[in-house]
């Protein structure tokens, strides 16, 4: 399309079916750059509805994941949700992912059987929220197994189930769904392994859990909220961490936030926390110190 006054055309992108019918487009202003990652996708979702037209494929569908049948609803699962930070203006080096780490990462991720995506609640007026959307680009510069979302204070409401009292706040997600399992500041430190960890056991095959330990798990019937205070320091936090996420993602009842203690006053005066780590269930049982996954079950029941 041309901006005749300008002498310029602006950007525009066609898919059309074999029999030259359009079956979507976009047009950009001059200034705004497109994604080539998203016209890949469009593409092959439109090939696939092509291919199978009793299925359609709802938003952020990749091939591989699941289709749906239309339906008089179905409109609803494919709303498009509204991402308001461009990640090519974030950068994609972090201090606390160098190429050793990022190498043992391509190999960790490379094992996983399904994609997870990454939604994170950032304010880049922060320093943290800055560090942490670049620690999170360099996480899925490793592996196109990750993706990530990244959403400022004013968009918060596009992911309601994320805790966003303290920013920066970053949800899992696999098939669409929630994973239960969330960050609250910059998982540096020792909390680099819990993070990782999060994304293997949330997309699969992850750390074995025993099944006499899994069948207990599955019988929680509580709603229960864990909030696990950390210091980026402490030894044992990362294992509170990893088998309280571990608890969530087999059952779905359970979910799990970690937060760096340092970076929020308000959390730590009110709760009085003195030593990590701490979990605070449903906002009001405080359990101190370190547990195996096992005691946390039992305190859970």
């Amino acid at each position: 399309m041309l901006d005749e006054e300008a002498g310029q055309a602006f950007r525009g992108t066609f898919i059309l079916n074999p029999e030259g019918k359009i079956k979507a487009y976009e047009i950009h202003d001059m200034g705004i750059g497109r994604n080539a990652q998203e016209l890949l996708r469009k593409v092959q979702a439109a090939r696939f509805v092509e291919e199978h037209g009793d299925q359609v494929c709802p938003a952020k569908w990749k091939p591989g994941e699941e289709t749906l049948t239309p339906s008089l609803d179905w409109w609803e699962c494919c709303r498009e949700v509204d991402v308001t930070i461009d990640l090519n203006t974030i950068p994609e080096e972090s201090s606390l992912v160098d190429q050793g780490l990022k190498s043992q990462l391509a190999g960790i991720f490379g094992r996983m059987e399904k994609r997870v995506t990454i939604r994170a609640v950032v304010d880049l007026s922060g320093e943290k929220d800055r560090e942490m959307a670049s620690f999170l680009r360099a996480i899925v510069s490793v592996s196109p197994n990750l993706e990530l979302e990244l959403y400022g204070p004013d968009e918060a409401d596009q992911v309601p189930e994320l805790n966003t009292a303290w920013l920066p706040v970053t949800g899992l997600y696999k098939d669409g769904a929630y994973g239960r399992a969330a960050f609250h500041g910059v998982p540096g430190g020792r909390e680099i392994n819990s993070f990782v960890l999060a994304v293997y056991n949330l997309a699969g095959p992850g750390q074995e859990v025993a099944k006499g330990t899994r069948k207990k798990i599955q019988r929680l019937d509580k709603k229960t909220n864990i909030k696990i205070c950390v210091s980026l320091a402490c030894h044992h936090c990362p294992l509170v961490v990893t088998a309280c996420q571990q608890i969530a993602f087999l059952n779905p009842n359970i979910e799990a936030e970690m937060i760096d203690a340092a970076l929020y006053e308000d959390l730590v005066a009110q709760y009085d926390i003195k030593r990590v780590p701490m979990m605070i269930l449903n906002d009001s049982r405080i359990v101190m110190g370190s547990k195996t996954i096992d005691e946390i079950v039992t305190l859970l029941k």
